[in-house]
């Protein structure tokens, strides 16, 4: 650890100037995708190609986005609590810091202790989404960022305060210099010498990979038809056969697990029953209550609108002309009323997966 002070990046948090210099560095926030602890993102491509500025940021998901907005709304409320829980005064950090050794090296945090230092790492999880144990109280991604932001600061001490659904935990950590170096030497490895080099970073099999990559082909304006001769690239040759064998074994594998799925249905069908436990695992056939969708006709909407304007031009008023189309001229929302006329609620009946649950020896979770 360095006893040398880091250093503060100029900029007012959330501006431009403050989220480009975001891509100058390895920030505490990238650091669980790079270990691979992260429980919402997986893709290196995708950071690397935002850290190298080959590609913007994607926009969220508007699931995490949802995330993120209460995370953010609830950030100072769960910082007053702490203070509250703790007697300590704390204060908001708005500076980002870079390591005074690693330039590469960057965070920032949310709030610090005012006499001391310790950092405190302010967190919001919905009920069940705090994923510890009671080995590891404090989730693996959450102990990566922590133990980055401490190595950014030269500080030992660090608190998060999480809210758990509708409780208040506060959770100490400690720099471990062991544990910092192998962030270092990971987050290098895998990530930042190819930020430098510009070359890609290991592949996954996710969707974001797969996402990120064809952004880059429209990116790069890739043209259509242009096609590389196989015998010039026998890497691509072996991979084009692996993927041909991997996608025969996945249509053997799926029309297996349909046909086992069928022959558990049969029998738990034959029990009357809508599962079967084991030890250790559960599987659910349960029937989802159905659901209702409101369908709007608009072709009929706009037939309505024509014929009272046709009616008014043809020398009725607007009064007579509704109630033509048996509509009360002198009620409220007259165009809410024209659009329930023909909008219909279609009801969907409730489907019947199956699902296999195996529960985690140590948490004790149905996964």
């Amino acid at each position: 650890m360095s006893s040398q002070a880091p250093v503060r990046v100029a900029g007012h948090q959330g501006s431009v100037a403050w989220l480009d210099n975001r891509r100058d560095v390895i920030g505490s926030s990238d650091i669980p995708v790079i270990t691979g602890s992260s429980p919402y993102r997986t893709s290196l491509v995708d950071l690397w190609a935002v850290k190298t500025r080959e590609l913007e940021p994607a926009p969220d998901d508007p699931e995490d986005e949802e995330r993120y907005w209460w995370g953010h709304a609830l950030e100072e409320p769960i910082a007053q609590r702490y203070a509250i829980a703790t007697g300590q005064k704390v204060r908001r950090v708005n500076d980002q810091l870079r390591h005074p050794v690693h330039g590469w090296v960057g965070a920032s945090l949310d709030r610090v202790v005012v006499g001391e230092r310790r950092i405190v790492e302010v967190k919001w999880a919905p009920r069940g989404g705090w994923r510890a144990s009671e080995s590891e109280p404090v989730p693996g991604h959450v102990q990566d960022q922590v133990m980055w932001q401490l190595l950014v600061r030269g500080w030992s001490d660090a608190d998060v305060a999480v809210l758990d659904g509708d409780r208040l935990a506060i959770h100490h950590l400690e720099a471990d210099a062991g544990y910092q170096e192998a962030l270092l030497t990971i987050a290098h490895e895998r990530l930042w010498r190819h930020v430098q080099a510009g070359t890609m970073p290991k592949l996954d099999a996710s969707d974001e990979t797969r996402r990120t990559l064809a952004r880059l082909a429209d990116r790069r304006a890739l043209v259509n038809g242009r096609h590389l001769d196989a015998r010039e690239y026998p890497d691509l040759e072996d991979m084009a056969t692996r993927l041909r064998a991997a996608q025969v074994a996945e249509k053997a594998a799926k029309s297996t697990v349909g046909t086992i799925k069928n022959a558990i249905g049969s029998v738990l069908l034959g029990a009357d029953a809508s599962g079967v436990d084991g030890d250790g695992w559960r599987i659910d056939w349960h029937k989802n209550a159905s659901s209702e969708k409101r369908v709007r006709n608009d072709a009929a909407i706009a037939t309505a609108y024509r014929s009272l304007l046709e009616s008014i031009e043809a020398g009725s008023t607007l009064s007579g002309a509704l109630r033509d189309a048996g509509l009360d001229p002198d009620a409220p929302d007259l165009f809410d009323a024209i659009e329930a006329l023909h909008t219909t609620t279609e009801t969907k009946d409730g489907a019947r997966p199956m699902r296999l649950w195996v529960k985690d020896e140590e948490t004790g979770k149905w996964q």
